[in-house]
């Protein structure tokens, strides 16, 4: 089974009975090398959001071997109460971590 070219001076490889133009091959390499890009843009999103998923400011105090954290948001009045729900589920884990120390 061979493609039929509706353009007659154009240039063709044929791989196993199929015949591709070089325009074809360019358009997937392109395709392939955006889609890498896309791929380590996800990876480098997915690494920032890692290392910042800490508090923004931490105080430990040696002397009453207290430590503190305090994670800040600035939000509009209506979204006080689902950042504040965010950052109670953000840290539970580690709440429950340092409680059991």
């Amino acid at each position: 089974m061979t493609a039929t070219s509706y353009f007659p001076n154009e240039q063709k490889i044929a791989i196993d009975s199929i015949s591709i133009t070089k325009d074809t091959v360019m358009m997937m390499i392109v395709m392939m090398m955006m889609m890498m890009m896309m791929m380590m843009m996800m990876i480098i999103i997915i690494i920032i959001i890692i290392l910042n998923n800490e508090p923004d400011i931490k105080i430990r105090d040696n002397e009453k071997g207290r430590y503190m954290s305090i994670d800040v948001a600035i939000s509009g009045d209506r979204n006080v109460i689902k950042k504040e729900a965010e950052k109670i589920l953000k840290y539970k884990d580690l709440t429950i971590e340092i409680q059991h120390m």
